[in-house]
């Protein structure tokens, strides 16, 4: 009885492991800087109202000097759509590390005006060893002057946690 009530006991065991919290391989808080270019692709006026369409890329590290986001490069679109009265804007880029894997962000900001505004990044997905990956913070933008029209430059710093399986 005591060889089946054992049994029993790993069997039932083994079963409650998928009720487990998920581990990660890799999780923890997060400073990155993001030195950017972004242009205007594209600029329609709506009375009052500008919407744009921008492309931009980036190369991020990390503040702690290595892991995660370090050294990896960033492109993508970012649209806005600004007034007199608010601004919106949102975004969507992919994060190339060096062996080609990639991790999806997104973006959003509003406020008035957007360069004191900031903004929300969360990560949705990824390839490779982010395939699964989590993680969300803030984002503070230094803007540095323009040099050419329609074309300017930035430092983004993003703060926040992330996981990866």
């Amino acid at each position: 009885m005591r060889t089946k009530s054992a049994i029993a006991s790993v069997f039932l065991g083994l079963a409650a492991l998928p009720l487990l919290p998920a581990a990660y391989a890799e999780s923890g808080s997060v400073i990155l800087e993001a030195r950017c270019h972004v242009e205007v692709q594209h600029s329609h006026q709506f009375g009052e109202q500008t919407i744009k369409y921008y492309e931009q890329i980036c190369g991020i590290t990390n503040a702690a000097g290595s892991g995660f986001m370090h050294k990896v490069s960033m492109f993508g679109p970012v649209w806005s759509e600004a007034s007199d009265s608010a601004t919106r804007l949102t975004g969507h880029n992919v994060i190339v590390d060096r062996d080609k894997d990639e991790i999806y962000l997104s973006l959003a900001r509003e406020g008035v005006p957007p360069q004191e505004s900031p903004g929300r990044w969360i990560i949705t997905g990824g390839t490779g060893k982010y395939a699964g990956a989590t993680g969300n913070g803030t984002y503070e933008l230094i803007w540095l002057p323009a040099v050419v029209e329609d074309s300017f430059l930035n430092i983004a710093i993003l703060k926040g946690q992330y996981r990866i399986p």
